[in-house]
């Protein structure tokens, strides 16, 4: 995590680098193998710049998992060849906003 602020220009960056590892999400009962949730990297955004002559308005931009990391879980057990239990994509999200304070 870092961050960047100027209050003399109204800038305010932080970006965000979060790791999860690997974890177990689905306990296996009887046959059926444990399901692990495999380690997920996310590289975040946030900047704001203060507009106006009193400041009260703020433009943001927000961009999330701009490494564009695949969310994977896998059936794992002993002695055996892990196996996709589901693989799901969530993409990047970028936005901008605008607003103003009263």
């Amino acid at each position: 995590f870092t961050s960047f602020s100027s209050d003399s220009a109204g800038i305010d960056i932080n970006i965000s680098y979060n790791v999860q590892g690997k974890r177990l999400a689905i306990i296996g009962i009887g046959l059926l193998p444990d399901v692990y949730e495999q380690s997920f990297h996310s590289l975040n955004l946030k900047a704001s710049k203060k507009l106006g002559k009193k400041e009260q308005w703020k433009a943001s931009f927000t961009a999330q998992n701009i490494l564009n990391n695949k969310k994977r879980r896998y059936y794992e057990s002993y002695n055996s060849t892990s196996q996709i239990y589901d693989y799901f994509n969530e993409g990047r999200t970028f936005a901008l906003s605008i607003g103003y304070t009263l």
